[in-house]
């Protein structure tokens, strides 16, 4: 079975909040697992982003 994801953006007071959300993962290990790889790709994101003085 493939899992899904869907990436949102929305408006907030201090920039865009982005929400992501990774559904139809077969176990709590593989969900733990992308939730650890998520995390970290998207702390990698903000910290780029933040030394180009963009928002996210």
């Amino acid at each position: 079975m493939d899992s899904f994801v869907t990436v949102e953006f929305r408006d907030h007071p201090q920039g865009t909040e982005l929400r992501l959300t990774h559904e139809r993962l077969p176990s709590k290990q593989t969900r733990d697992n992308h939730a650890r790889g998520w995390n970290s790709a998207l702390d990698k994101l903000e910290h780029f982003l933040a030394r180009r003085n963009f928002s996210l």
